[in-house]
């Protein structure tokens, strides 16, 4: 991997990008990976991009995402799950730090080709730097963060954003497209930091639903998924 082409190339865009007047702090979480991070009461609001390295040595933008996540619930998950995995499957280490409680999801072909068209730039190609190029992608990415990406931050201040403008307002096949995984274990663990009334009546749909996938419909691979749901639950009673 490049990693001093990608150290000096991703100093200099930070510089462009001006994060500090757009109220984010930078946090190099791996060598290729870049969090930008801005608070937001208890959810921190992120935005991520990784570097990829083609196997012609062509280096550009490989990933974009945005979301927020709340240290709270990412601590109760991690204890939760003590056997999450710490390695990806390059054996890189993971830093689940910043997983997201929520994310922005990619929908619709125009969103899709902007995204592709707007975050498909090249910085080195075959063995050359084009500068030009990170000055444009700079440009184009600090428009989509005004654009895009701060209204969506602007749209949850809270976990109790996250309880009224998502939990509450949309049926339960909805959550899915908003949270990051672990759907259910998530909305549990913030209707419980919300105080939400309907916490004791999900929380025993939840159990219902997945004690009759393993002991009457015969999924046994739900097993260890009830058992981690009833150590969150415990974690959950001592708060």
């Amino acid at each position: 991997m490049r990693k001093k082409e990608i150290l000096k190339i991703n100093k200099s865009l930070k510089q462009m990008l001006d994060i500090d007047s757009l109220g984010f702090r930078d946090e190099d979480i791996y060598e290729s990976t870049t969090v930008l991070l801005k608070d937001r009461g208890n959810l921190t609001a992120c935005i991520l991009y990784s570097f990829y390295v083609s196997k012609y040595k062509d280096l550009k933008i490989s990933g974009l995402s945005y979301g927020f996540f709340s240290s709270e619930i990412n601590d109760i998950l991690f204890k939760v799950f003590d056997s999450i995995k710490t390695t990806d499957i390059e054996g890189s280490p993971i830093n689940h730090k910043y997983e997201y409680t929520i994310n922005h999801r990619i929908v619709g072909e125009e969103w899709y080709d902007h995204v592709k068209k707007n975050f498909s730039i090249i910085f080195i190609e075959s063995g050359v730097f084009y500068e030009d190029r990170v000055v444009l992608f700079a440009e184009m990415f600090k428009k989509h963060i005004e654009t895009y990406i701060e209204p969506y931050f602007e749209s949850y201040q809270s976990l109790q954003d996250i309880n009224d403008k998502i939990i509450e307002a949309f049926d339960e096949s909805k959550w899915g497209d908003f949270f990051y995984g672990e759907t259910n274990f998530r909305v549990t663990i913030i209707m419980k930091l919300c105080k939400n009334p309907r916490y004791e009546s999900f929380t025993e749909m939840v159990n219902d639903r997945i004690y009759s996938a393993i002991y009457n419909q015969g999924l046994t691979e739900y097993q260890n998924y009830y058992k981690m749901y009833n150590v969150l639950l415990d974690i959950l009673s001592k708060l």
